[in-house]
């Protein structure tokens, strides 16, 4: 199995805000904020811990499921 690209933590930050802007183009996130991973094997190595101003939890939800897939793009490298 390949190994994914390594970027920093602002480049991942920046494409998932990126990413939610043009799913949801009326929504208030201005930061996003990711958390590091350290799971057994080869999985993603990041998620999104919260966006900045929160959201409802419905809205987050919904945001989340539409960004999941960045996890599987890059890997954060390390700090």
């Amino acid at each position: 199995m390949e190994e994914m690209p390594k970027k920093s933590r602002a480049f991942i930050e920046g494409e998932c805000l990126k990413k939610i802007a043009k799913a949801w183009p009326s929504n208030d996130v201005q930061r996003v904020e990711i958390e590091r991973l350290y799971p057994e094997g080869t999985g993603p190595n990041w998620r999104i811990r919260a966006m900045h101003p929160s959201l409802p939890p419905m809205a987050e939800s919904e945001i989340l499921s539409q960004v999941a897939h960045l996890n599987q793009s890059w890997a954060l490298e390390d700090e």
